[in-house]
């Protein structure tokens, strides 16, 4: 009693699929050891009785079955006569998380002669792997492979919660960091923060911050000046090509030394 069970993967939607495996009209364009296929008549939408004929060397066998379509995921085929003694066959197709065909199919038969159960027993395994091969081939030959889909994260899945777990470790650290500091150390760590931001800011035109030009720094100094002393205030012009000689002026001390010469000359 040979069984087989084989499960499949094909970059291929389900509708696709499950077309192709209910066309068994075209079974023996691409099927191995098929040589011809017709559906004898149809009891409904979804239900249709076929006869199939295989051959394998010498061998010529003609078998019917009825055959149910559950759209778009299951096929039943049920054996009614022919060279078997029993014969169950179905088809599953499934979509996976990244919108591919999952095949999955199983078959499971016995032939009434004792020679042909024989020699098929020997090459059962390889002969239905070569089929579900030929159906692979056969939509690579008739629609476009789908690229691959990537899966959505459902709030509650284990993504979601590994996420949610590793924010809230980084909250807990920042909050022990902020505690352990004295609330001077705080203020100082906000006020270097602003201060680095509004750093940032003044950039030059290439990116890079702006640098001070070179040279001493020079405080600049603003003093409020009536209209007469501005008016008599050294234009920038004569102090830079020297033209300007400003007046000395004598200390409290100096003048005070002289007085006392001039009285020990007396």
């Amino acid at each position: 009693m040979p069984t087989h069970a084989e499960k499949r993967v094909v970059p291929h939607t389900q509708e696709q699929i499950f077309n192709l495996v209910a066309d068994v009209e075209s079974y023996p364009e691409f099927l191995p050891w098929c040589l011809a296929c017709r559906i004898r008549r149809r009891l409904g939408p979804d239900t249709f009785v076929a006869d199939l004929m295989i051959g394998f060397k010498v061998f010529r066998e003609q078998f019917t079955s009825q055959v149910t379509l559950a759209r778009p995921d299951r096929i039943d085929v049920v054996y009614q006569h022919g060279p078997f003694r029993y014969l169950n066959n179905h088809w599953t197709f499934s979509t996976n998380q990244n919108g591919h065909c999952v095949i999955d199919f199983y078959i499971d038969f016995e032939f009434r002669s004792k020679t042909l159960q024989k020699l098929i027993g020997r090459l059962f395994n390889e002969a239905v792997q070569r089929m579900v091969s030929a159906f692979e081939r056969r939509a690579a030959q008739l629609y476009a492979p789908m690229p691959l889909r990537r899966p959505k994260v459902q709030a509650g899945s284990a993504a979601s919660a590994e996420t949610r777990e590793s924010s809230r470790k980084t909250a807990v650290t920042v909050c022990m960091r902020t505690a352990c500091r004295s609330p001077a150390k705080t203020w100082r760590s906000c006020r270097d923060a602003a201060a680095r931001r509004e750093a940032a800011k003044c950039t030059s035109p290439t990116g890079r911050a702006a640098e001070p030009p070179p040279g001493p720094e020079m405080p600049v100094t603003a003093t409020a000046r009536s209209a007469p002393d501005a008016a008599s205030a050294p234009s920038a012009m004569a102090i830079a090509t020297g033209s300007l000689t400003a007046p000395r002026r004598r200390s409290r001390s100096a003048g005070t030394a002289s007085i006392a010469v001039l009285a020990v000359l007396e």
